[in-house]
């Protein structure tokens, strides 16, 4: 579904090493949202790179056994008991101090810039999307595919997150949080809710 997504808003994809790829800041990159692992000789790293017009090319290839320093983090299975007494007590407390809903994307084009920019005052050489381009991105996402999720502190927007939602897979691939409200533990609440939503139930 999310490709025939990315079809729909004309994002030029590429076919090769049996998937599609998207250009991402001058990089190809594979298109699903979900974590994929691919093989890909010389030839055809070649071929993707002159259709696309790519810097450079990064994907992930088949797992191994050893650490690297690039990883996924992939949630299949969710034990609050397997967890150690320190993360379930700031869980506690983002509960306690938050509200975690489900939100519309209308919603968030409307008032979610604020905690948008806030999250940028954290990033090293980043630039933020201006707010008439924030909320238009946000309106062209409002199909079945893509689930928001807001959490507060009191009426304030602590954090967000957009989620795609393709069949039995979930990716979080957008999550924004707003530095100020870190401290009631916002981000524990989003996402020990987002894991007993879509993992637990």
């Amino acid at each position: 579904m999310y490709i025939e997504w990315l079809m729909k808003q004309e994002c030029p994809l590429f076919q090769g090493g049996g998937i599609y790829w998207r250009l991402y800041r001058r990089a190809l990159v594979p298109a699903p949202a979900f974590p994929c692992y691919v093989e890909l000789g010389r030839d055809e790293v070649s071929k993707l790179l002159n259709k696309s017009g790519a810097m450079f090319i990064r994907y992930a290839s088949n797992p191994c056994e050893e650490e690297t320093e690039w990883w996924y983090v992939v949630c299949d299975t969710y034990n609050p008991a397997q967890l150690s007494s320190k993360i379930r007590s700031m869980i506690n407390m983002g509960k306690r101090n938050c509200v975690v809903r489900r939100l519309d994307a209308e919603w968030i084009a409307n008032n979610g810039y604020e905690c948008y920019l806030n999250a940028y005052n954290r990033y090293k050489n980043a630039k933020p999307i201006e707010k008439q381009v924030f909320r238009d991105m946000i309106l062209h996402r409002t199909e079945d595919l893509f689930e928001y999720w807001g959490v507060f502190v009191g009426d304030n927007l602590a954090g967000y997150s957009q989620c795609i939602v393709d069949n039995n897979e979930v990716s979080t691939s957008i999550i924004k949080y707003h530095p100020e409200y870190l401290k009631y533990y916002s981000s524990y609440a989003l996402i020990n809710t987002l894991i007993e939503h879509y993992v637990v139930e």
